[in-house]
């Protein structure tokens, strides 16, 4: 790792690890999921969660951890070359980008002045990387995301976004987890639920993963949606390459 975080103590049961960065950047989010996996997979029992960002880490201890000494402990590490239990995975995810659900998608197309279908061409064609989750439970923040697609977050936020909305918010993209209200750009919708507060682990994704968008019609949507509630649709997932 080129850059050494700064380590310092964040109140009374929490450490911050930040590297320094005024932008958007892939090299040290990759470090920060990298620096996440090694210390659930080393202090595993020390730890309450581990919270990233696009470049920090918040680490929350149990009540027994002395965050002092371990504070101390951890500045003196050098970070190892290890391999890293949490594996990362690639999930194909299909997105419907028909006009009834892709709300500001015509509006997206006459600023960028290009065709709706060149729009959605673009948005699919990248891999996407989970950098972290906010500001919803389960949220994806996905860097990746093509310059030509750019598009600032609206003025006015929307009231009621529904689950499942795939949207573009200034350099990034994502997907809301749950009916909220909400301020990005509407461009399609996901039958793929990504929250579930009745399992173990809610969020489908977590930081590191990767994510490739697929356009599907709007039938094809119906029927997914279909398959989902029976319990007959397989989502497509496999480990990723980092």
């Amino acid at each position: 790792m080129s850059q050494r975080p700064k380590i310092e103590q964040f109140g009374e049961a929490a450490i911050l690890i930040s590297w320094e960065s005024k932008k958007i950047d892939i090299d040290i989010n990759n470090t920060v999921v990298q620096w996440s996996k090694w210390l659930y997979g080393k202090y595993i029992g020390e730890l309450i969660e581990i919270v990233p960002t696009y470049h920090s880490l918040a680490v929350y201890f149990k009540k027994k951890v002395a965050v002092a000494d371990f504070l101390e402990r951890l500045k003196s590490h050098s970070f190892p070359n290890a391999s890293f239990p949490q594996a990362s995975y690639l999930y194909k995810i299909p997105v419907c980008y028909d006009l009834c659900f892709g709300l500001d998608l015509s509006k997206l197309s006459k600023s960028k002045n290009r065709p709706i279908s060149e729009i959605i061409k673009k948005h699919t064609k990248p891999v996407y990387t989970v950098c972290f989750l906010g500001f919803l439970p389960g949220f994806p923040y996905l860097s990746g995301l093509s310059e030509e697609l750019s598009a600032p977050r609206k003025m006015m936020p929307r009231e009621l976004i529904d689950a499942g909305a795939v949207a573009i918010g200034g350099a990034q993209t994502g997907i809301y987890p749950m009916d909220s209200p909400g301020g990005w750009n509407i461009i399609g919708k996901t039958p793929i639920n990504i929250f579930d507060v009745s399992l173990a682990k809610p969020s489908l994704f977590k930081a590191g993963d990767r994510i490739q968008f697929y356009g599907i019609t709007k039938t094809e949507f119906d029927a997914i949606t279909e398959k989902i509630k029976s319990g007959n649709y397989k989502l497509g997932k496999t480990l990723s390459d980092d």
